[in-house]
């Protein structure tokens, strides 16, 4: 009966493993705690070896440094002679130079220092050293057996700094998953933040927005409409009127440049060949796309208007349409005839300057453009936060993605740090 009861208690009565509730905050408290355990840890479990090291090392010092002082029996082959007197400086600089590394009172430093000082010792053995053994056969085998004795210190080593490097590793990829996690919370908060006052202004813009079209709508049935449309009429009718005059004046200066035309090229069938300068300038001004100006216009006309006249008279230029007959009909009255042409263009421009203005200054006008530019302006601020909102967006999502892959790499890597189960507690 007793053995079935401690069955049942072994089945039920067993406990859960513990789980340690851990605040985000708590995490670089725990991570510098485990660094500086680890520190410790390694300082303590090479304490030993390290000492012997450090002995050893002297020891070998002081037998590379006795190498030159060793005696030796007298009759030595040449070769041998050549060999110790060649070699041995070579061997005891070399051994030297990797002896006199600087080692560090840290021990994952020192375990680097002492691995190339090792590394050192046996390359030069195994070359220089390899030469001297019959030169020095009892002094070369108590070096190999110093060097010996720090290689098995230096391979005793080995597990605790490869494990401290795990642990390491362990310890700088935690702080860095926890920067990392920091700055994914900071950065979905922030944006969180952001989401909600474009929100707020993408509101605000979109009910401006349907006002002033309401605005616009109603502006554009007022009463005052009217008006402001036949102030818009009046301008294009007097445009129109500026334009049938100005059109009118090419036409004049066309029939006016024909005849004369005809006058320079009677000139250049004369005794002199030549047709006068007067002519050739007035031909270029009547000529142009645009209207010339009055004074030089007419000015240009004035000394070549008798020639024409005289012509006209003697049959020399026969003038073939209406328009020339009744422009020509008394040449000496063309500047006159010009003249009046100018003033109506100038009364003209008079009048489409001043519908303009009543036109561009008119209240509903004023207001209807006012209007519009606001329009434009929220719309391109409603299109503008609509982009940054979609920005946004975006942005809490990869954070929403990526802080719980984060906070379980995290808690996975606690855990393996402190070899404790740990849940994370995230901020709320």
């Amino acid at each position: 009966m007793v053995a079935k009861f401690d069955f049942l208690k072994d089945i039920f009565g067993k406990e859960e493993p513990t789980i340690d509730i851990v605040s985000l905050s708590d995490i670089p408290g725990i991570v510098a705690g485990s660094e500086s355990s680890l520190n410790n840890d390694i300082f303590e479990r090479t304490a030993d070896q390290r000492a012997r090291i450090i002995s050893d090392r002297q020891e070998l010092i002081d037998l590379v440094n006795a190498l030159s002082s060793a005696e030796r029996e007298e009759a030595f082959h040449p070769k041998l002679e050549k060999i110790a007197k060649n070699t041995l400086p070579l061997f005891k600089k070399a051994m030297l130079a990797a002896l006199s590394r600087e080692i560090s009172l840290e021990p994952e430093d020192f375990y680097q220092a002492g691995m190339e000082c090792l590394k050192g010792c046996l390359k030069s053995q195994a070359g220089q050293g390899r030469y001297l053994q019959g030169v020095f056969p009892e002094e070369m085998k108590a070096i190999r057996v110093a060097i010996d004795k720090i290689g098995r210190e230096m391979n005793s080593m080995t597990p605790v700094i490869s494990e401290a490097r795990k642990s390491r590793e362990l310890i700088r990829a935690s702080r860095e998953t926890y920067h990392i996690l920091i700055e994914r919370i900071s950065e979905k908060e922030s944006a969180e933040q952001e989401k909600l006052l474009i929100e707020k202004d993408l509101k605000d813009q979109t009910a401006l927005d349907r006002r002033l079209s309401d605005e616009l709508s109603a502006g554009r049935k007022d009463e005052a409409l009217g008006i402001m449309h036949a102030k818009r009429v009046d301008e294009e009718s007097k445009r129109k009127d500026l334009e049938n005059i100005e059109r009118q004046m090419r036409a004049t200066f066309s029939s006016i440049s024909h005849v004369f035309r005809k006058g320079e090229k009677i000139m250049q069938r004369g005794e002199s060949g030549r047709a006068s300068k007067e002519i050739h300038k007035a031909i270029a001004l009547l000529s142009e796309s645009g209207i010339p100006y009055e004074h030089d216009l007419i000015s240009s006309l004035a000394p070549v208007l008798p020639a024409i006249e005289s012509m006209i008279k003697s049959g020399e230029i026969i003038l073939k349409n209406k328009e020339e007959k009744a422009i020509f009909s008394q040449p000496s009255e063309i500047p006159s005839l010009l003249g009046d042409l100018y003033s109506r263009q100038k009364l003209a421009k008079e009048q489409v300057d001043t519908a303009a203005k009543h036109y561009r200054e008119d209240p509903q006008r004023k207001k209807i453009l006012a209007i519009e530019k606001e329009i434009a302006e929220t719309e391109k601020k409603i299109s503008d936060d609509e982009i940054r909102f979609q920005a946004i967006e975006s942005t809490i999502r990869e954070c929403g993605d990526e802080i719980p892959r984060l906070s379980e790499q995290l808690r996975s890597r606690i855990r393996d740090l402190t070899g404790r189960e740990i849940r994370l507690e995230m901020p709320a």
